[in-house]
């Protein structure tokens, strides 16, 4: 590439926002948590307790691999694989399962202190556009157990 051409960096909220705009079958909602980024993001880091802790869904959730930024995780619902990094995480199912479903967080602090969280699910799949209404209702009992989570601190 040419030291001339363009670049831009964008916040993991706004990443997240790009990968929801590519996948129609997706649902995405923000929020803004009374906690310090980083209080919040410890926990996510720690999948294994914080899934379970604020998805209804999800009773376990095991690491089966990590190395960098790169993970591979267990749930009682599916195999997934993805990325965990500073302020974004984004997990899909793995190549068995077609790598339809799709899971994502990010989260910035704000300058009062507090952390913008944003949250996405949803299927890689034609036609998935028609249940959005059901992944809105998954993404807001997770955003609640975000919440719920936050009060703990």
């Amino acid at each position: 590439m040419s030291p001339d051409w363009p670049t831009v960096d964008l916040d993991p909220i706004t990443q997240l926002r790009a990968v929801h705009a590519g996948l129609p079958g997706t649902a995405l909602e923000e929020r803004v948590l009374d906690v310090a980024y980083d209080a919040f993001w410890a926990r996510v880091d720690d999948i294994e307790t914080f899934v379970p802790t604020i998805d209804p869904l999800v009773r376990h959730m095991k690491v089966t691999a990590r190395v960098g930024d790169s993970i591979e995780c267990r749930s009682d619902l599916f195999r997934l694989e993805g990325e965990l990094r500073s302020g974004f995480m984004w997990m899909q199912s793995r190549r068995g399962a077609g790598r339809l479903f799709v899971v994502g967080t990010a989260a910035v602090a704000t300058q009062d202190g507090r952390t913008r969280v944003a949250h996405l699910e949803g299927l890689r799949l034609p036609g998935a556009r028609v249940l959005r209404p059901w992944f809105r209702r998954t993404v807001r009992w997770d955003l609640n157990g975000m919440e719920r989570l936050t009060r703990s601190f």
